[in-house]
């Protein structure tokens, strides 16, 4: 738990130091964490495949990345 709370940190902290106009790199990186968080508590729940694990955090990640590029973009 203590490595999810330092990369989610790090990753705030890369989204507030970049400028405003990198709104690619803001939503890329949160898209990123979210997959990986998504991902990793899937993997956790039932010991799934890899396959069935990127399979239902994909859902999860597309409408992370379609709100963030909204939020961003607008």
């Amino acid at each position: 738990m203590p490595a999810f709370l330092v990369i989610y940190l790090a990753v705030n902290r890369l989204v507030r130091l970049t400028r405003r106009d990198l709104h690619t790199l803001r939503a890329a990186a949160w898209t990123a964490f979210t997959g990986t968080a998504a991902g990793f508590l899937d993997d956790r729940t039932d010991g799934a495949s890899v396959r069935r694990s990127v399979a239902s955090t994909l859902p999860i990640t597309a409408v992370v990345v379609s709100l963030l590029f909204q939020r961003y973009l607008t």
